[in-house]
């Protein structure tokens, strides 16, 4: 497959650069350029020989390198001929490597070429559809495809992805390749990072890997720019979110009327862009990748924390007491200073709040295999009322009219989620 020839190929660059080259490499090297030079000068259709003609020239920085790849592209048009997707992408990859200023419409033209006639894989049950291709095993590792509600959204998301790479030092954001649209519908198309998701490490057993990802999360909070963002609405949030569960209209007026202890505890710690940083949007392989950048306004750091060790079964209490522990120290090496107590009280109210979000979210027609994880949501956001009336007494107590409510509120949830 090219994916395979590509790689071989990647491996002869950086042996090039080094000027680390065995002897039978640097034949095959010469095979691969007397080869493209016959075919570029004799006229061949087949798009491959001038993509390795083109990689031949860039493997010594040459500009022709460009050209090549141009004419490989114009060839497959002409001819319609094999690998015509993969002579489009390859010169959108060039483009990126040489930092062209038609870099866009490079990825703009690839994106088009590899849209026709694909199969598409759904990744996930996301809010927004994420796929990738699913008939070409080389593309669904260039590239993922991530359709959004506008074209306002797409763009806020590409520059989201550039804001967090800027940021990070320590792991890997998604790379825009292409903002625009895909099958007239608005899509962000990123790089794919290779890996596992974060959340079928911890369904598998091992929920060792979240505390090592604490001083990455303590590194967005603090450094990614606050700038014009607003804060949460944390009522209409909720509101909208007991709507969708179907919680009658006079429990919903009583829990909104009960947020203040929660919004009080908010107070107490940093309010940071929204990283929603659950299980599923953390990719771990060679490098840590931070995907999915939605965010669009700012939180209380702690709905991360609730978000990153409740989202799903599998975290034991002592990983999430490290994980606080650990955020503690990072954002102090960050130069911000939070009380040890406040982050623990505002980090069990943020997750009885999230769950109630977690679960009004999975309640989506579509999000089928999420339908039945809101069970468990619902019982951690008890379990952490249940955690707050212990190391919290008196806080619980002042304000034990308000947390009654929530108990009752989640328990109603917690019955609807049973019959719908």
């Amino acid at each position: 497959e090219i994916g395979y020839e590509l790689t071989k190929l990647k491996e002869l660059t950086t042996k090039s650069r080094n000027k680390s080259f065995n002897f039978l490499e640097r034949i095959n090297l010469f095979r691969i350029r007397l080869a493209s030079r016959i075919a570029y000068y004799s006229g061949v259709r087949d798009v491959m020989y001038y993509l390795f003609a083109s990689l031949s020239e860039s493997f010594e920085g040459n500009e022709k390198s460009y050209f090549l790849s141009e004419v490989g592209r114009r060839v497959a048009d002409e001819f319609d001929t094999p690998f015509r997707k993969e002579m489009y992408v390859f010169h959108a990859l060039l483009a990126s490597s040489q930092g062209r200023s038609d870099e866009q419409d490079a990825w703009s033209d690839a994106v088009r070429v590899v849209s026709e006639g694909a199969q598409w894989e759904r990744l996930g049950e996301s809010r927004s559809v994420v796929m990738r291709v699913s008939n070409n095993k080389f593309f669904s590792r260039v590239f993922v495809f991530k359709l959004k509600s506008s074209i306002d959204d797409v763009l806020s998301e590409a520059e989201a992805c550039n804001t967090l790479s800027d940021v990070l030092s320590c792991a890997q954001a998604p790379r825009p390749l292409y903002a625009g649209f895909v099958d007239c519908k608005p899509a962000l198309v990123t790089g794919y990072i290779d890996g596992r998701s974060l959340s079928d490490i911890i369904s598998g057993g091992d929920d060792s890997s979240v505390v090592d990802l604490i001083p990455t999360l303590a590194r967005i909070h603090s450094r990614f720019p606050k700038g014009s963002l607003k804060r949460l609405d944390l009522q209409s949030k909720l509101e909208s979110k007991l709507d969708v569960l179907k919680v009658p209209s006079s429990m919903a007026r009583y829990l909104i009327g009960s947020l203040e202890p929660l919004e009080f505890s908010f107070d107490q710690v940093p309010w940071v862009w929204n990283k929603d940083a659950h299980p599923e949007n953390w990719v771990i392989g060679d490098d840590v990748g931070v995907i999915d950048c939605e965010g669009s306004e700012l939180v209380p750091c702690t709905f991360d924390l609730a978000n990153l060790l409740d989202y799903q079964e599998g975290v034991s209490d002592e990983v999430r007491q490290s994980a606080l522990d650990r955020y503690l120290k990072s954002l102090c090496s960050e130069g911000i200073s939070v009380d040890g107590k406040s982050l623990k009280k505002a980090y069990f109210n943020s997750v009885v709040y999230r769950m109630i979000c977690f679960a009004g979210a999975w309640s989506d027609s579509s999000r089928k295999n999420m339908r039945k994880r809101r069970t468990g949501a619902v019982l951690r956001g008890l379990n952490a009322l249940l955690r707050l009336e212990q190391e919290f007494p008196d806080y619980f107590f002042e304000h034990r009219r308000e947390y009654s409510l929530w108990r009752s509120g989640l328990n109603m949830i917690l019955r609807l989620s049973y019959v719908s």
